[in-house]
């Protein structure tokens, strides 16, 4: 997507300059990105004043692209998002808590892009309840967790030895499971003294770890959000709290997938530029309308968590983001287009090109969709806001 006078680059203050030694947290941890966005935010709309406004973003700027979406949604018209993160605290389902045998886990194998991620949340995030936090998570807005946050920042073993990162336990990070701490677990000082007298004695038995917290939906946007705090008190204590009546922009996330045919089970081989690949062999499946949510497909080691993520972003904000809308508008608004290379057209070898020319040669497919469809999706806005006037005009 090549860059002219209508786009404005933003350049939060969060990646790590080569050949420096460690940047100061100030300028690169959470939630200095989210502050560096919303400002420039407020910048655009304050001294530009545009009709219409979209948002790209890849991987990190991605997941501020769609925290604008869900918190900004009267200002922007359409988010496109590249393989964002959507949710930093589902990485550790990925991992495990113990040193099992590798030959129990020898078919098992994480993610390709599992341990950088882990290790740019250790650098990202100055504490782990700040990657709790909804504006650093977007997919929080829409559903909770699912567990508790964790007594500290948990770190994990990496390497060959490790096919699955696993857990290191130490004096401050018990293995214990029940060590977590739950915020919304307060226990009074008296009544814990009057339980312990009649509480069981379970010290000769093991200890059970907690049932999994179930990843509860919620509506968007909130109930009451309409509402401020500026104004005289009782001119909002006699209104009915009423939902906020808003659409959410139009929203793509874009991703890379391995698309196998029929026959082989195979992970796809990607042609190289140098190869002049044909446009017919980069595949692109769209999510639309009329069609059903993304549904889970079979895990290849190819597969990975920005890829599993994005079907579930996808998924989650068709369901929360359209309570009463009519069926098939939330799989309008949100779609998910998957940019892949078919095994089936591409040749044995090929399939030793080296991942990064892989990666750059579909970087550029994905950014050139990206850009097309934001400008169709912003034309469409107005096409559609012209029919709206021309209805208007007719009626009177």
């Amino acid at each position: 997507m090549p860059f002219d006078e209508n786009q404005i680059p933003l350049h939060s203050r969060l990646q790590i300059q080569r050949g420096e030694a460690e940047p100061q947290p100030l300028y690169y941890r959470y939630p200095t990105p989210v502050h560096d966005t919303l400002a420039g935010l407020d910048w655009v709309l304050g001294n530009l004043q545009p009709t219409r406004l979209g948002v790209v973003g890849t991987h990190i700027g991605g997941s501020l692209a769609l925290m604008l979406a869900l918190t900004e949604p009267r200002s922007i018209h359409a988010v496109a998002a590249i393989e964002p993160v959507c949710d930093w605290t589902a990485l550790d389902e990925y991992c495990t808590s113990t040193n099992s045998p590798a030959t129990s886990r020898r078919r098992r194998h994480a993610p390709v892009d599992l341990v950088p991620l882990l290790e740019a949340r250790e650098r990202f995030f100055a504490s782990h309840e700040r990657y709790f936090d909804s504006f650093a998570s977007p997919i929080l807005f829409l559903r909770s967790p699912g567990r508790d946050t964790p007594k500290v920042f948990p770190r994990y073993r990496t390497g060959p030895e490790y096919p699955i990162p696993v857990r290191v336990v130490g004096e401050d990070d018990p293995e214990e499971e029940p060590d977590l701490w739950d915020p919304y677990e307060l226990y009074d000082e008296i009544d814990l003294s009057n339980s312990k007298s009649s509480a069981v004695d379970y010290s000769g038995q093991e200890a059970q770890p907690p049932a999994r917290r179930r990843k509860a939906l919620s509506r968007w946007p909130p109930y009451g959000l309409d509402y401020g705090n500026s104004g005289p008190p009782e001119r909002y204590s006699r209104q009915p709290v009423k939902r906020l009546n808003v659409t959410l922009p139009w929203v793509r996330i874009f991703t890379f997938a391995d698309h196998q045919s029929k026959e082989s089970t195979s992970p796809s081989a990607i042609k190289s530029p140098k190869a002049s690949t044909p446009t017919s062999q980069v595949s692109e499946v769209d999510e639309t309308q009329g069609q059903k949510a993304p549904t889970r497909r079979r895990r290849t080691r190819n597969d990975t968590v920005l890829s599993h993520q994005a079907t579930e972003m996808v998924d989650v904000m068709r369901r929360a983001c359209f309570f009463g809308k009519e069926s098939g508008f939330g799989e309008k608004r949100v779609t998910l287009s998957s940019v892949g290379v078919s095994s089936s057209d591409t040749s044995t070898s090929d399939a030793a090109t080296s991942a990064p020319e892989q990666r750059e040669y579909l970087s550029e497919a994905i950014t050139m969709r990206t850009g097309s469809w934001l400008a169709e999706t912003l034309d469409l806005d107005i096409k559609e806001n012209l029919k709206a006037d021309n209805t208007r005009t007719r009626d009177r």
